[in-house]
Protein backbone atom coordinates (compact mmCIF):
# COMPACT_ATOMS: atom_id res chain seq x y z
CA UNK A 1 0.00 0.00 0.00
CA UNK A 2 1.51 3.35 -1.13
CA UNK A 3 1.99 5.90 1.95
CA UNK A 4 -1.13 8.87 1.15
CA UNK A 5 1.34 11.25 2.68
CA UNK A 6 4.18 10.74 0.95
CA UNK A 7 3.06 9.44 -2.60
CA UNK A 8 2.53 11.77 -5.83
CA UNK A 9 -0.72 11.80 -8.07
CA UNK A 10 1.34 9.67 -10.31
CA UNK A 11 2.34 7.29 -8.31
CA UNK A 12 -1.43 6.78 -6.80
CA UNK A 13 -2.89 6.87 -10.74
CA UNK A 14 -0.09 4.06 -11.92
CA UNK A 15 -0.61 1.58 -8.66
CA UNK A 16 -4.42 1.64 -8.79
CA UNK A 17 -4.27 1.25 -12.46
CA UNK A 18 -2.47 -1.48 -12.07
CA UNK A 19 -4.79 -2.99 -9.34
CA UNK A 20 -7.93 -2.29 -11.69
CA UNK A 21 -6.15 -4.34 -14.68
CA UNK A 22 -5.43 -7.24 -12.73
CA UNK A 23 -8.35 -7.42 -10.45
CA UNK A 24 -10.41 -7.00 -13.95
CA UNK A 25 -7.87 -9.80 -15.24
CA UNK A 26 -9.05 -12.07 -13.13
CA UNK A 27 -12.66 -11.22 -13.87
CA UNK A 28 -12.29 -11.25 -17.03
CA UNK A 29 -10.66 -14.95 -16.60
CA UNK A 30 -13.23 -16.48 -14.95
CA UNK A 31 -15.84 -15.50 -16.84
CA UNK A 32 -14.21 -17.23 -20.16
CA UNK A 33 -13.73 -20.30 -17.44
CA UNK A 34 -17.30 -20.25 -16.90
CA UNK A 35 -18.80 -20.17 -20.18
CA UNK A 36 -15.43 -23.12 -21.31
CA UNK A 37 -13.72 -20.72 -23.62
CA UNK A 38 -10.67 -22.07 -25.03
CA UNK A 39 -8.93 -18.67 -25.06
CA UNK A 40 -8.60 -16.07 -21.98
CA UNK A 41 -9.66 -12.37 -22.91
CA UNK A 42 -7.42 -9.92 -21.58
CA UNK A 43 -8.22 -6.02 -20.58
CA UNK A 44 -6.44 -4.80 -23.75
CA UNK A 45 -8.28 -6.69 -25.80
CA UNK A 46 -12.12 -6.27 -24.03
CA UNK A 47 -10.92 -2.43 -24.29
CA UNK A 48 -10.58 -3.60 -28.36
CA UNK A 49 -14.12 -5.04 -28.50
CA UNK A 50 -15.35 -2.42 -27.12
CA UNK A 51 -13.77 0.18 -29.36
CA UNK A 52 -15.13 -1.91 -32.48
CA UNK A 53 -18.34 -2.16 -31.20
CA UNK A 54 -18.65 1.39 -30.79
CA UNK A 55 -17.11 1.71 -34.93
CA UNK A 56 -16.51 -1.98 -36.66
CA UNK A 57 -13.43 -1.44 -39.00
CA UNK A 58 -11.51 0.52 -37.66
CA UNK A 59 -7.72 0.61 -39.12
CA UNK A 60 -5.02 -0.69 -36.93
CA UNK A 61 -3.46 3.04 -36.78
CA UNK A 62 -6.77 4.68 -35.46
CA UNK A 63 -7.35 1.71 -32.77
CA UNK A 64 -3.67 2.36 -31.31
CA UNK A 65 -4.30 6.19 -31.05
CA UNK A 66 -7.74 5.76 -29.30
CA UNK A 67 -6.27 3.42 -26.83
CA UNK A 68 -2.89 5.62 -26.56
CA UNK A 69 -0.93 2.49 -27.48
CA UNK A 70 2.04 2.08 -30.71
CA UNK A 71 0.73 0.35 -33.76
CA UNK A 72 2.91 -3.15 -33.35
CA UNK A 73 1.22 -3.69 -29.89
CA UNK A 74 -2.31 -3.40 -31.06
CA UNK A 75 -0.92 -5.14 -33.82
CA UNK A 76 0.12 -8.22 -31.06
CA UNK A 77 -3.39 -8.21 -29.64
CA UNK A 78 -5.07 -8.08 -32.85
CA UNK A 79 -3.39 -10.90 -33.48
CA UNK A 80 -4.42 -12.91 -30.38
CA UNK A 81 -7.78 -11.95 -30.80
CA UNK A 82 -8.09 -13.19 -34.58
CA UNK A 83 -6.35 -16.39 -33.71
CA UNK A 84 -9.19 -16.61 -30.87
CA UNK A 85 -11.99 -16.09 -33.53
CA UNK A 86 -12.71 -12.71 -31.49
CA UNK A 87 -11.84 -10.46 -34.61
CA UNK A 88 -11.15 -10.44 -38.44
CA UNK A 89 -8.74 -8.31 -40.35
CA UNK A 90 -8.89 -7.04 -43.28
CA UNK A 91 -6.16 -5.07 -45.46
CA UNK A 92 -7.61 -1.78 -47.47
CA UNK A 93 -8.38 -2.38 -50.74
CA UNK A 94 -6.95 0.69 -51.91
CA UNK A 95 -3.87 0.84 -49.33
CA UNK A 96 -2.69 -2.59 -48.72
CA UNK A 97 -0.40 -1.44 -46.14
CA UNK A 98 -4.07 0.25 -44.45
CA UNK A 99 -5.47 -3.07 -41.77
CA UNK A 100 -8.83 -3.02 -40.64
CA UNK A 101 -10.02 -5.00 -37.92
CA UNK A 102 -13.34 -6.23 -37.66
CA UNK A 103 -15.52 -7.91 -35.42
CA UNK A 104 -16.43 -11.72 -35.97
CA UNK A 105 -19.83 -13.27 -34.31
CA UNK A 106 -17.75 -14.58 -31.78
CA UNK A 107 -16.70 -11.08 -30.54
CA UNK A 108 -19.88 -9.63 -31.26
CA UNK A 109 -21.18 -12.69 -29.01
CA UNK A 110 -18.57 -11.98 -26.09
CA UNK A 111 -19.95 -8.47 -26.46
CA UNK A 112 -23.30 -8.98 -25.75
CA UNK A 113 -22.87 -11.62 -23.22
CA UNK A 114 -19.99 -9.98 -21.22
CA UNK A 115 -20.83 -6.75 -21.04
CA UNK A 116 -23.32 -6.53 -18.34
CA UNK A 117 -21.25 -8.33 -16.16
CA UNK A 118 -18.55 -6.03 -17.11
CA UNK A 119 -20.73 -3.35 -15.67
CA UNK A 120 -21.75 -5.00 -13.24
CA UNK A 121 -18.32 -5.38 -11.71
CA UNK A 122 -17.31 -1.56 -12.19
CA UNK A 123 -20.13 -1.07 -10.00
CA UNK A 124 -19.38 -3.03 -7.68
CA UNK A 125 -15.98 -1.92 -7.96
CA UNK A 126 -16.96 1.90 -7.44
CA UNK A 127 -19.79 0.74 -4.85
CA UNK A 128 -17.89 2.48 -1.88
CA UNK A 129 -17.52 6.00 -3.44
CA UNK A 130 -20.46 8.31 -2.70
CA UNK A 131 -22.11 9.38 -5.84
CA UNK A 132 -20.88 13.24 -6.22
CA UNK A 133 -17.58 11.52 -5.36
CA UNK A 134 -17.56 9.37 -8.58
CA UNK A 135 -18.74 12.49 -10.34
CA UNK A 136 -15.75 14.66 -9.10
CA UNK A 137 -13.50 12.29 -10.08
CA UNK A 138 -14.62 11.54 -13.32
CA UNK A 139 -14.47 15.45 -13.67
CA UNK A 140 -10.75 15.44 -12.63
CA UNK A 141 -10.12 12.58 -14.97
CA UNK A 142 -11.51 14.46 -17.64
CA UNK A 143 -9.17 17.66 -16.81
CA UNK A 144 -6.15 15.78 -16.63
CA UNK A 145 -6.45 14.06 -20.05
CA UNK A 146 -7.16 17.33 -21.73
CA UNK A 147 -4.21 19.13 -19.78
CA UNK A 148 -2.02 15.72 -21.07
CA UNK A 149 -3.28 16.50 -24.53
CA UNK A 150 -1.87 20.21 -24.22
CA UNK A 151 1.66 19.40 -22.34
CA UNK A 152 1.99 16.46 -24.89
CA UNK A 153 1.53 19.12 -27.68
CA UNK A 154 3.43 21.43 -25.80
CA UNK A 155 6.19 19.11 -26.20
CA UNK A 156 6.41 18.70 -29.37
CA UNK A 157 7.10 21.80 -30.81
CA UNK A 158 10.43 22.98 -31.54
Amino acid sequence: MLDPQRSSLGQWIAHIHRLIAATFGDFLRGWCQKHAKDYTLTPPQWGLLTHLNLADGLPIGVIGQRLAVDAPTVTDVVGRMERNGLVTRVHDNVDRRVVHVYLTEEGRMVLASLAGEVDSFFARLTSAIAPEDLQALKRVMVILHDTLGTVASERAEP
